[in-house]
């Protein structure tokens, strides 16, 4: 149950910029340093998976592969299944590292960094890039829930940002706005972001989540109740948080 990408709040993140050195014009997402990410509340310790599984800060969860390349420690894994709505995502990374596969891809345009009034932009997710950390369940996540072969991209589209706030260290947090299209439906989405620039990543970094009833994956997005089982069929599974982490730079800047 690839959790899409929740992203459209990460448009927000082209916004940012200080007083001094405020950029105007094309923003693109560095897809080698990117993820989207997604989780179920309760996760119960599988529930949850990346498109960056490359990334050492992230470990599946139970049922992984026992062939797996990542690197697991079984004592983080020991965290509870409860409705938890504070531990998003499970595996967050302290830093960025350039080892993402390029399943994440976005442009946005920032007319005014001022205000941050008129911005536009979307973000693709390539849907068969999700993982979990096993591949039986992957494939099947893919082909009977996403069906990813008819429809491959998650797409989301950023309309407008709110509430947004500078602190004093010149982090911005605010909320944003937008649609995302998955499994070929529409949903409006608002989701939190928290955007700073980042020098080590050497690029701007968003940082953005939103979350929405479990339910909605058959009734909204049409997805099989057959195929998602008796977690959405019984109300066993409570909600689906989506996010991303992105690196933004300047869409004339190489990475």
């Amino acid at each position: 149950m690839r959790k899409n990408i929740v992203l459209a709040l990460l448009g927000v993140g082209l916004l940012w910029s200080t007083p001094a050195r405020s950029q105007v014009g094309r923003w693109t997402v560095d897809p080698k340093a990117s993820l989207a990410w997604w989780q179920i509340v309760p996760h119960l310790y599988h529930l949850f998976g990346t498109t960056c599984p490359e990334d050492p800060a992230w470990i599946p969860g139970w049922g992984r592969d026992g062939s797996s390349p990542w690197h697991v420690d079984a004592t983080v894994l020991k965290v509870p299944e409860v409705w938890d709505t504070v531990k998003m995502p499970l595996f967050p990374r302290a830093r960025v590292r350039a080892v993402c596969t390029e399943a994440v891809k976005g442009e946005f345009e920032v007319p005014d960094t001022v205000t941050w009034k008129g911005i536009r932009g979307s973000l693709v997710i390539q849907a068969k890039e999700i993982a979990s950390g096993q591949a039986i369940r992957d494939n099947y996540m893919r082909s009977l829930i996403l069906e990813s072969a008819q429809y491959p991209e998650i797409r989301v589209v950023l309309d407008s940002v709110i509430g947004v706030s500078r602190t004093p260290g010149d982090t911005l947090k605010g909320q944003a706005v937008g649609t995302i299209t998955l499994h070929g439906a529409q949903k409006q989405i608002t989701g939190r972001f928290t955007v700073w620039r980042d020098p080590a990543a050497g690029g701007i970094r968003v940082i953005t989540k939103f979350h929405f009833p479990a339910g909605a994956l058959s009734q909204e997005f049409h997805m099989s109740k057959w195929g998602l089982g008796l977690g959405v069929q019984s109300g066993i599974w409570r909600d689906v948080w989506e996010g991303a982490d992105l690196i933004l730079r300047p869409a004339n800047e190489s990475p």
